[in-house]
């Protein structure tokens, strides 16, 4: 899973979601805080939420999560891990 945080809205998180799901095929999910994402998978380190949930495929591999990483600029949040 690809992990997405700091976005300054949901509005603004619900929307690289969208683009994620539309631009490259993979399940994202939005998650207002840390404590909601958290009910889909546990992580060891804090998010600062608005929250986006990304899932890997390993077919399709680095070139598409890097412009994924790339493109979450425009939506104002930051790349936190996976």
């Amino acid at each position: 899973m690809l992990i997405f945080d700091q976005f300054k809205s949901v509005r603004d998180a619900d929307a690289f979601a969208v683009h994620v799901r539309d631009t490259f095929g993979r399940g994202a999910r939005t998650c207002a805080t840390q404590a909601e994402a958290e009910e889909h998978e546990a992580f060891p380190f804090e998010l600062r939420g608005p929250v986006v949930l990304v899932e890997r495929d390993k077919a399709t591999g680095p070139q598409i999560e890097h412009a994924i990483k790339a493109d979450v600029k425009r939506f104002g949040g930051k790349f936190s891990g996976t």
